[in-house]
C-alpha cells in the first residue's frame, strides 16, 4: 500500500507507483510457514526435524477445514484475469427470475407468453376485466395493479464492469426481502436494447448505499416456459426458464436456467416459446443457488430451430 496515494492495496507485481514513496507490504510467508506446521488441525507437540516449533497455536474448536482454507488463500496470490473498466453511469436493473423473465419477454405476462392466442382467458379478462368489474360495482374509479411491484425496474449506478461481471452501487436501502447473494439480476445498459442477466455474488454495505458484485451469465438470454415431462405421460404446468446460449462462466456449456424446484438432473423437459415446443433432457447441474439452477442439456426433438 502506497501511503502517499489515495488508492487501495495492490499486489507487488501490479504496483507501478513512485519508488521513493513510503510503501507498506504485508508478507504472509512467516504466517503460512507456521500454519503449514499445524495443517490438518494438529497442535505442536514438540520441535520438528529442524528443531523448530510453531510460534502460533490454533484454537481447539477451530475446524481443520478452516485452517486449510486460510493456508490455501494466503499461500496462493490471486490475480484478476479480466480488467475492470470504470463507467459510473446509470443502468436499469430488475431483480429475480420473475421480473427478469418479464423484461426479456418485452413486458408480456407469462400466461400470455405461453399461450399468446388465448388472450380472452388471460390477463385481459381474468385479471384486468374481473378486477375492473368489481371496481365499477364498488364505485371505485381505479384499482391497484397487484403485480406492479414485481414489474419494477430500478435505476442503479454502474461503477465498473469487466468481461465477467459488474459492480453496482445501490443508493439508499436495498429491498432486502428480494436482493441477496445468489439472486438473479437483469441489467440493461443505456446503449443496449436487450437485457443481460447475472447473479449477485456479494453485497457490501457502504455509507449511503450498498455495493453489489454481479457475475455475468450472458448478454443474450432467451426466455422460455419449461414443463417437466412425467414418466407415465403428461407434463407439469409451465414455469419460467431462460436459455443461456453464450455463458461467460468458465468451462460451462450453453445451459438452461430454471427454478430450484422441481427441475432435476436427467429429467425430460418441454420448452415452449409462443407456438414453438422443444423437448430436451436436463443433464448436469453446472451452477446452483437457493434461487435458481443452471443445467446443461441435450435436445431430443423440436418443431422449431434447435437451441
Amino acid at each position: 500500500m502506497d501511503l502517499h496515494q489515495d488508492n487501495g492495496p495492490v499486489t507487488k507485481s501490479r504496483y507501478d507507483g513512485n519508488p521513493n514513496h513510503r510503501v507498506l507490504e504485508l508478507d504472509f510467508h512467516t504466517l503460512v510457514n507456521q500454519l503449514s506446521k499445524l495443517s490438518g488441525g494438529k497442535q505442536a507437540s514438540g520441535p520438528d526435524w529442524l528443531n523448530q516449533t510453531p510460534s502460533i497455536s490454533i484454537p481447539t474448536d477451530m475446524p481443520a477445514s478452516l485452517a486449510e482454507h486460510m493456508l490455501h488463500c494466503w499461500s496462493n496470490p490471486a490475480q484478476r484475469h479480466q480488467e475492470r473498466r470504470r463507467i459510473d453511469t446509470e443502468v436499469e436493473v430488475c431483480v429475480g427470475v420473475i421480473d427478469s423473465h418479464y423484461q426479456l419477454c418485452g413486458g408480456v405476462e407469462f400466461d400470455q407468453f405461453i399461450n399468446p392466442k388465448e388472450e380472452i382467458f388471460g390477463e385481459s379478462f381474468l385479471s384486468g376485466g374481473f378486477d375492473a368489474l368489481i371496481a365499477s360495482m364498488s364505485g371505485k374509479k381505479d384499482i391497484a395493479t397487484p403485480r406492479a411491484a414485481r414489474q419494477t425496474v430500478f435505476r442503479v449506478l454502474l461503477q465498473n464492469s469487466s468481461a465477467g461481471g459488474y459492480c453496482l452501487f445501490w443508493q439508499g436501502d436495498l429491498p432486502t426481502s428480494r436482493i441477496e447473494a445468489g439472486e438473479l439480476i437483469g441489467l440493461r445498459e443505456p446503449d443496449r436494447r436487450v437485457w443481460s442477466v447475472g447473479v449477485v455474488r456479494w453485497i457490501k454495505q457502504l455509507k449511503g448505499g450498498s455495493q453489489l458484485g454481479i457475475q455475468l451469465l450472458t448478454h443474450q438470454p432467451v426466455p422460455y416456459g419449461a414443463a417437466c415431462v412425467f414418466d407415465m405421460g403428461g407434463y407439469s404446468d409451465y414455469m419460467r426458464a431462460i436459455h443461456i446460449p453464450t455463458p461467460n462462466m468458465a468451462d460451462q456449456p450453453p445451459s438452461l436456467l430454471t427454478a430450484s424446484v422441481p427441475f432435476q438432473e436427467n429429467v425430460r423437459v418441454k420448452l415452449k416459446q409462443e407456438d414453438s415446443v422443444i423437448d430436451v433432457r436436463l443433464n448436469k447441474c453446472v451452477f446452483a443457488t437457493s434461487k435458481f439452477k443452471l443445467f446443461s442439456f441435450e435436445t431430443l426433438s423440436s418443431d422449431a430451430a434447435d437451441l
